[in-house]
């Protein structure tokens, strides 16, 4: 399948490809889902999307971006500002065996049971590089959740992480 890319080239989002699965992104009322190819965000903001169902997880994951099954992910230069999700992944679940790559994106003040801004459940590589995480709360894992399989290699580097609670 050939990569799917969503950019900001100067004021609006593009996306190049879109259908109900099958490799390509859906759009769901919450944002955008991957289930099997390549996704590239680059210079988007999601701000105020919401991932609530009467599915049980993982069907309320990932406010703004779910990337699930075989999918692979590269987001950038994002910001994702008072996403939320009922279960886990205020901003962003990941549930894949892909690669998933965060790089200077921020958070702020998302929200979940599990990871406010980001719920890695399965991930074959997870890296997240430059990010900030501010304000974001849940029940575990403030900022991230990592509840993930055995297999999965995960690098966090050169993040700050400030104000974000668990517990509440």
């Amino acid at each position: 399948l050939p990569p799917v890319a969503i950019a900001q080239p100067h004021t609006h989002a593009v996306l190049e490809s879109a259908a109900t699965d099958g490799g390509r992104p859906w759009l769901r009322t919450s944002g955008i889902g991957l289930s099997a190819g390549t996704l590239s965000v680059v210079g988007l903001s999601f701000r105020g999307d919401a991932a609530w169902s009467a599915l049980p997880p993982p069907g309320d994951t990932g406010g703004a971006l779910y990337v699930w099954g075989s999918a692979s992910a590269t987001v950038e230069n994002t910001s994702f500002v008072n996403q939320t999700s009922y279960a886990g992944g205020g901003a962003i679940f990941v549930g894949t065996s892909g690669a998933v790559r965060i790089r200077r994106t921020s958070f702020d003040s998302c929200s979940a049971s599990w990871g406010g801004a980001l719920w890695i459940q399965r991930a074959g590589r997870a890296d997240i590089l430059g990010c900030v995480f501010l304000r974001n709360m849940a029940v575990d894992g403030g900022a991230i959740a990592v509840t993930a399989e055995t297999g999965t290699a995960l690098r966090i580097r050169g993040c700050a992480f400030r104000w974000n609670s668990a517990g509440v």
